[in-house]
């Protein structure tokens, strides 16, 4: 046990930068890929990819079985005792590799049943393709360095593999009959980076000392962490798989283009969340209370910060970033944009609230009920809203039941006992800077022609003015950023 190295906590500040530039490069990629890919593969090749990609996505669940969420939270308990640590990572892989070959006999039987279909040869081609994904996504351990806190290993690995997917997406990606390529590059980016992720892990555990192992002592978390990413995926990605059997793949390809762009902007501001789960689960397994609400008041106000003018810019810019970024073929989405662009947020505080308020605190059976409710009133809003609407119905959808979620999480957490710090005082300078923005955003957008030079000057022209706006508004987050910039400079300098 010697060999094993734990990596140092560090501050949630550095988590967060580590994270953001991960995200960023996340972002990024879409950003310079998608203009690329949308032009050439065109609607109904994007409409098959999400289609195929969302079916597959759902035996990956099974593979995975919850183990993400949960080998998060165990890790981060386990750290610091490295035998009990290497015990709990050997019984979720035995577990991990159980439900991977249920979940490939599953995919198996799902494509010669499909195959017996009318579905496209090309949909099943690609189905083969992304189907490799549920062997190797599960068994890449991400929540494994998640849970050490490792960013600094994550974030390098993701820059490395999305460089040379970007690199392969520009020289391979000609024409739009290299849909099976696309999909192909996308897969060899995930597969790498857990293949990486396998091999790396001798790091910081070892299998040397065979100890006796308990794998179904876990089971009855894992089952209960299954179940709220099996619900909760339901109603994330159950629009485009509706809209795949009930319409058609261009439809499936307009509310992609639409989705994919607020996802964007919804991961970029939900990355605190992802470095908060084994801090908050830290905290609360320590009995850290006062610690724990104070980060989780913090990061609640942060999202608030960030969501509010992206949703804004959103609306008043739909138009011109569905030209710029998806192609006048997408022209359709710019309504869709319109319309699901609020979810961007109630999807990141509603992540806050699940993943890092009750699942943190041990509530999952509550955010277990709350999912299936959801999940299910998503299922039947979209078979009476797709077949009317199409992909503008998906689109309200979404938009409903993400608030509504977020509605009944806010009511579980109160009723919890947890109290959260945050109010009109800290809720107005956001509100008001951001009606500012809109302003100034609408009116230089009537003064511009071409779609890029609107984004080109509106996009930094609205940030500049809704972060002079909170400074005038004397916003408590921005100031202590302020302050704690200031002594930092200051400190340098002395």
């Amino acid at each position: 046990m010697d060999s094993i190295q734990i990596p140092s906590r560090t501050s949630v500040k550095v988590n967060a930068i580590l994270n953001a530039i991960r995200l960023i490069v996340n972002m990024a990629f879409p950003v310079v890929t998608f203009p690329y890919v949308s032009r050439i593969l065109d609607p109904e090749g994007i409409g098959q990819i999400n289609f195929a990609s969302s079916i597959v996505y759902y035996f990956i669940l099974i593979a995975s079985m919850g183990i993400p969420i949960y080998g998060v939270r165990q890790v981060a308990r386990k750290r610091e005792d490295h035998a009990e640590l290497s015990k709990v990572v050997a019984e979720l892989l035995l577990l991990n590799l159980t439900c991977v070959l249920f979940s490939c006999i599953l995919f198996i039987g799902f494509i010669f049943i499909e195959g017996g279909t009318a579905r496209s040869d090309l949909l099943r081609k690609l189905m083969y393709i992304y189907g490799i994904s549920i062997v190797f996504d599960p068994l890449g351990v991400a929540w494994l360095y998640e849970g050490l806190e490792d960013f600094r290993y994550i974030t390098i690995r993701n820059l490395c593999f999305q460089v040379i997917a970007l690199v392969l997406i520009f020289v391979l990606i000609r024409d739009k009959n290299d849909v099976i390529v696309y999909a192909g590059i996308s897969v060899f980016s995930s597969v790498g980076s857990n293949v990486l992720n396998i091999l790396h892990m001798r790091k910081y555990v070892s299998f040397r000392d065979y100890v006796a192992l308990h794998p179904l002592r876990h089971i009855i978390g894992i089952l209960m962490s299954f179940a709220i990413s099996i619900s909760s995926t339901i109603y994330l990605n159950i629009n485009m798989v509706m809209l795949g059997y009930m319409v058609g793949p261009h439809s499936t390809g307009i509310f992609a283009a639409a989705n994919k762009l607020t996802r964007m902007v919804l991961v970029a501001i939900t990355s605190l969340g992802t470095v908060l789960l084994p801090r908050a689960s830290f905290y609360v397994s320590t009995g850290r209370q006062q610690q724990y609400i104070d980060l989780i008041s913090k990061a609640i106000r942060i999202v608030v910060l960030f969501s509010f003018p992206c949703v804004v810019g959103l609306e008043l810019l739909s138009s011109q970033v569905i030209r710029v970024i998806a192609g006048n073929a997408f022209l359709d989405s710019v309504t869709t944009l319109r319309i699901i662009a609020p979810t961007i947020i109630a999807a990141s505080l509603s992540n806050l609230l699940s993943v890092q308020v009750l699942y943190a605190n041990g509530r999952e059976i509550a955010t277990l009920y709350i999912t299936v409710i959801i999940a299910a009133i998503n299922i039947v809003l979209n078979l009476f809203f797709i077949s009317s609407f199409k992909y503008n119905g998906a689109a309200v959808v979404s938009v409903v039941t993400e608030f509504l979620l977020l509605i009944i999480l806010a009511i579980f957490t109160r009723h919890s006992g947890i109290r959260i710090h945050i109010g009109i005082k800290e809720i107005l300078p956001i509100v008001v800077s951001t009606t500012v923005m809109g302003l100034a955003v609408k009116g230089l957008k009537y003064v511009l022609s071409s779609p890029v030079m609107n984004l080109l000057i509106c996009v930094p022209a609205g940030i500049v003015i809704y972060t002079v706006m909170l400074f005038i508004m004397r916003d408590e987050l921005v100031m202590e950023i302020r302050t704690r910039l200031i002594n930092r400079i200051l400190k340098k300098i002395g």
